[in-house]
């Protein structure tokens, strides 16, 4: 259907066989095939070995600060926000007081955040341990008992926090049990319970702001 480049191995399998059988004609195979060494020599990859800048990267060119900056820039351009009614953001400044609760199966989650294909991170903090470093009376509940939220029993838990917290983040969503390469998703809602859990919460929040 148009794809130029095969992850699994479907194509290891079946080409030889479609190409002995006549179904993938030159007129089939050239115009990918071009497509991936126009690409290839735009990178230089057929260039002489001295010319080629790539070749020469070591690890100082690594998670350094302008990388670093690059990857926030591109998380703060990336974020939606969707609805923000009475103002309630951005969030209240800390105080000795302010009491924040995150809920939801992917809050206390780092691996998650990564999605897949990808580079070992120099470190990596869930946003329950980063809210947590800004607001100091902060407070975690899963609310499920995993992302497929399939047991529901900790959702009084999430609603009792909720109810007692000043600031209610709920981190659900997917994580690579739910989707990943070869594995996709036959529907497009959130899994198992999680929108019960978001009303449940919801419904128990102090502020009514979501």
């Amino acid at each position: 259907a148009g794809m130029d480049s095969d992850c699994g191995d479907f194509m290891a399998k079946h080409l030889n066989d479609c190409i002995l059988d006549g179904i993938c004609t030159s007129k089939v195979i050239d115009p990918p095939l071009k497509n991936l060494f126009r690409v290839q020599f735009r990178l230089g990859l057929y260039d002489p070995q001295d010319k080629q800048p790539y070749s020469k990267y070591d690890a100082s060119y690594i998670n350094t600060d302008l990388h670093k900056q690059y990857a926030l820039e591109a998380a703060e351009q990336g974020m939606v926000l969707l609805k923000n009614d009475g103002s309630a953001l951005p969030l209240s400044k800390a105080t000795a007081t302010t009491s924040v609760a995150i809920i939801g199966p992917n809050g206390n989650a780092t691996d998650t955040l990564l999605g897949n294909y990808e580079g070992v991170p120099q470190y990596k903090i869930s946003v329950f341990e980063a809210m947590r470093r800004v607001y100091p009376k902060c407070s975690f509940e899963s609310g499920c008992d995993n992302v497929a939220c399939m047991n529901t029993t900790n959702s009084a838990d999430a609603a009792t926090l909720a109810s007692q917290s000043d600031i209610v983040v709920l981190v659900i969503g997917l994580d690579q049990t739910q989707e990943s390469e070869g594995h996709d998703r036959t529907k497009i809602s959130l899994p198992g319970e999680q929108e019960a859990l978001i009303n449940v919460v919801a419904s128990a929040s102090k502020n009514k702001f979501h």
